[in-house]
């Protein structure tokens, strides 16, 4: 088969944002997105969650996330 890949990427500089400076809040912010829900809604189901910074296709691909959907876990 062809395997491919295209990327889309969510970035927000920390460097302009002093309360993002903040891991706890960086993490919060993650913990509240529902990446799942992005993904049914801005792709129409056509793409998967990023478990790293390549695709998994590519030579030295690493699994480090994701992050799960907790709402509630953000606001602690």
């Amino acid at each position: 088969s062809d395997l491919g890949s295209t990327m889309n990427h969510l970035v927000i500089n920390s460097v302009n944002f002093d309360t993002l400076k903040d891991v706890r809040v960086r993490k919060a912010m993650h913990m509240a997105l529902d990446k799942d829900a992005l993904v049914q809604v801005a792709f129409r189901g056509n793409a998967t969650v990023a478990t790293s910074l390549v695709p998994a296709v590519t030579k030295g691909y690493y699994k480090v996330g994701p992050m799960e959907y907790d709402p509630e876990g953000a606001k602690a």
